[in-house]
């Protein structure tokens, strides 16, 4: 993997009428950021092309999409034993729940937080085996893994940015 991409994240809410929310990330593994845009429903029409309209957003179609399904926030923090939230100790429901509420950035941080506390090099196959039915994706896993693995001494060091795009101007 080169060490600047761009990921088109979907996640589906299999609990809300399959509901989509798009968001395109753009991950500088030698800065150790990562700008996340979350994208408004007017922001994206369903019946286009959703990778001209990226382009048309951001100058350049995403490099990997991936397709989540909201299960996958509710196994990946019970496989993690929780993540804390505001100080408060929640579990995949609860996490899920909060993602519902508009506080997608607050649970994406504690994830991050809690991946930053485990060894890793242990963690991840389990947490493959537990995910695999919760995501579709052209990421090729073997360069994910061996990019991610490398900044695990980082992890913590990490910055993600999470946009909440309204409009082009929000969008750099």
């Amino acid at each position: 993997m080169n060490s600047r991409f761009s990921i088109h994240a979907v996640l589906i809410d299999t609990q809300n009428d399959n509901k989509k929310t798009h968001l395109f990330a753009k991950a500088d593994t030698i800065a150790n950021h990562t700008d996340i845009f979350q994208l408004t429903d007017e922001m994206i029409d369903e019946r286009r092309d959703i990778d001209a309209q990226l382009k048309d957003l951001f100058g350049s179609k995403a490099d990997y999409k991936i397709e989540i399904l909201s299960d996958l926030i509710v196994k990946l923090t019970n496989e993690l034993g929780g993540i804390d939230v505001n100080g408060r100790h929640i579990n995949g429901r609860q996490a899920l729940q909060l993602i519902c509420e508009d506080r997608f950035d607050d649970v994406i941080d504690a994830i991050f937080k809690a991946l930053g506390k485990k060894n890793l090099l242990f963690t991840i196959p389990g947490l493959l085996n537990t995910l695999k039915d919760s995501y579709t994706t052209d990421l090729p896993m073997a360069d994910a893994l061996k990019t991610f693995v490398s900044e695990i001494p980082d992890l913590n060091k990490w910055k993600i940015d999470l946009i909440k795009v309204n409009d082009r101007t929000q969008i750099h």
